[in-house]
């Protein structure tokens, strides 16, 4: 059966940094495994640097819908915006943000290993 979910039916998760909307997880789609979760990002203008952290298991697809941006890792930073897309290796700590005014919209996926 095709599992369909609409972002307004679904939890906004939010702090300071960024705004995600979890479609595809388990918790979502009636305890449903499908090897991977994704869902819609947004993250939030910020002037300065945020520091690095969510270093996490699964490797990160991200696809920028609207907006510009920056993603730091250890590596260094990465300018970014509508169109791009990017991949957040396992294990690579990293921090995102909005480089303008407006909040960056993304979808992202991690594929579960």
């Amino acid at each position: 059966m095709i599992e369909v979910r609409n972002i307004n039916d679904v939890e906004l998760d939010e702090n300071d940094e960024r705004r995600i909307w979890r479609l595809l997880y388990p918790e979502t789609l009636g305890g449903a495994e499908y090897g991977a979760v994704g869902g819609v990002a947004s993250y939030k203008p910020s002037d300065t640097p945020l520091p690095l952290g969510n270093a996490h298991k699964n490797p990160e697809l991200y696809y920028i819908i609207r907006g510009k941006g920056v993603v730091a890792t250890p590596e260094g930073e990465v300018e970014v915006q509508a169109g791009d897309t990017f991949v957040n290796p396992p294990g690579m700590e990293h921090s995102i943000w909005s480089s303008t005014d407006e909040e960056m919209l993304t979808w992202y996926v991690a594929i579960r290993r």
